[in-house]
């Protein structure tokens, strides 16, 4: 049984919940945003990054929370977008 995509990207925020619980480190600690960034699908982590709000010099840069309802919102378009989206005839 294969694991539809909004099933994966919620696993993943949630194995990161809960390593940084286990680990005792912040949620919003930079190490643990790297490696939500790094375990998103690439182009889902870009198309955050180039979010207008998105402030890569920012120091903190976004929470956690902040980078879940942005990542899941991105995901909502792309899902959206690929209804629509023709094959192309060969």
């Amino acid at each position: 049984m294969q694991t539809s995509p909004e099933g994966k990207l919620r696993r993943i925020f949630h194995r990161l919940q809960r390593l940084a619980r286990d680990a005792n480190i912040a949620l919003d600690d930079r190490g643990t945003i790297e490696l939500l960034k790094n375990a998103l699908a690439g182009p889902l982590t870009r198309s955050v990054i180039q979010l207008p709000g998105y402030d890569v010099s920012a120091d903190p840069g976004w929470t956690f929370k902040k980078w879940e309802k942005e990542a899941r919102a991105q995901h909502l378009k792309w899902k959206t977008g690929m209804q629509y989206t023709k094959p192309i005839d060969q």
